[in-house]
């Protein structure tokens, strides 16, 4: 009897401690954007109308807003477009790299003249930008690490007006 309670006891502790997780399990992903596929103009914005359309009204005026994404490894980078306007919110995403132009023409193109780590596509934020990034089992996430530089049109307008 001694000898099956000590049986037991230990198959208890092998089986609870084969079905534990560690909350601290991490995904490690990089997304470098060089799976998005890009138009030939070189960037983007959601104009492709691709979204899902929603007619809405802004400052006033009837508008349709296409909501829409564009996926990077496993992160999802969403967008507004804004058909009457042409003008864009969120993420887009680019291979323009002009460092000389300045004025909101030049909004998709990356001051530094190359995305991180020598990338030739890179995500460009604006306004109300939202994402979502793979989670653990435990349905948690965090950034480790994130590289930043000016689109050419902020890095001058902050420089020099506009």
């Amino acid at each position: 009897m001694k000898k099956s309670k000590l049986f037991l006891a230990a198959l208890f502790l092998a089986l609870t401690l084969v079905s534990c997780k560690d909350s601290t399990e991490t995904k490690t992903t990089l997304v470098s954007f060089e799976d998005v596929t890009i138009p030939t103009v070189g960037y983007w914005n959601g104009s492709d109308l691709k979204g899902t359309a929603k007619n809405e009204e802004s400052y006033g005026l009837p508008v349709t807003n296409y909501y829409g994404s564009f996926v990077s490894s496993n992160s999802l980078f969403e967008n507004t477009y804004t058909k009457e306007w042409d003008s864009w919110m969120g993420f887009a995403c680019s291979t323009k790299i002009d460092s000389l132009t300045a004025g909101s023409g030049n909004q998709y193109s990356v001051y530094a003249g190359v995305g991180a780590n020598n990338s030739q596509k890179f995500g460009i934020a604006y306004s109300d930008c939202g994402f979502k990034c793979p989670a653990n089992t435990d349905g948690n996430y965090s950034i480790i690490s994130l590289m930043l530089t000016n689109s050419t049109y902020a890095y001058k307008f902050m420089k020099n007006g506009d």
